[in-house]
């Protein structure tokens, strides 16, 4: 962790970070693919966003893209994300079904965000309409994915990878173990290394 999350880490009264937060925290840096399971609680939106926050470089543009299964997850996830990479100067945007589309186009172009956290169908229409640049997206997160990878969602998911670059990192992210490997494979063409710490979480915290 780098040394501005490490003092605001503290700050926030977080005394270590959490097994998920610690698990994948080295593959995630390295650029693997990882499908991390923990607890409902235990801090899965800081596992990801904190060593992923890392590899972004500010005024680059659209680097890092967050799917969530509603707009109240990506709201929330868009929350944490602006307070921690606020830090390092980087900016963070949400685009999400329900919300005005028109507002979002302008915030895209004004903001100029290297983080984007969305819903699927809402990002899948600005990229097809050439609104949301994916050129430059280096790792896509697929949060809550027991709930996303299904029906429609997961057709949206699908062709949101396809126009990203090729090698994209992809991470999923799950309380559940809902999600099958061998699907996995099929959907995207990867096999990601499994963390699954549900076990060993004997206790959960409201963590972000």
């Amino acid at each position: 962790m780098n040394d501005l999350f490490q003092q605001h880490f503290q700050e926030k009264g977080f005394k270590q970070p959490t097994l998920i937060q610690e698990r994948v925290a080295e593959p995630l840096r390295a650029g693997e693919n990882v499908l991390g399971l923990s607890p409902t609680g235990s801090g899965k939106t800081l596992a990801f966003a904190l060593p992923l926050l890392e590899k972004v470089i500010p005024g680059n543009g659209p680097q890092l893209l967050v799917l969530a299964p509603s707009q109240e997850l990506a709201i929330q996830t868009t929350d944490v994300f602006r307070e921690w990479a606020s830090l390092i100067n980087l900016k963070t945007t949400s685009i999400t079904g329900g919300a005005n589309v028109q507002r979002q186009i302008e915030r895209l172009k004004k903001k100029k965000p290297e983080i984007i956290v969305g819903t699927p169908g809402r990002v899948l229409t600005l990229i097809n309409e050439r609104r949301l640049k994916v050129k430059e997206i280096q790792s896509l997160v697929i949060d809550e994915a027991d709930e996303i990878l299904t029906g429609e969602a997961l057709e949206d998911v699908r062709q949101i990878e396809d126009q990203l670059p090729s090698d994209v990192q992809l991470s999923f992210f799950s309380a559940t173990n809902d999600l099958a490997i061998d699907d996995l494979q099929t959907w995207f063409g990867v096999t990601p290394q499994v963390i699954d710490v549900r076990r060993s979480e004997e206790h959960t915290s409201e963590l972000q």
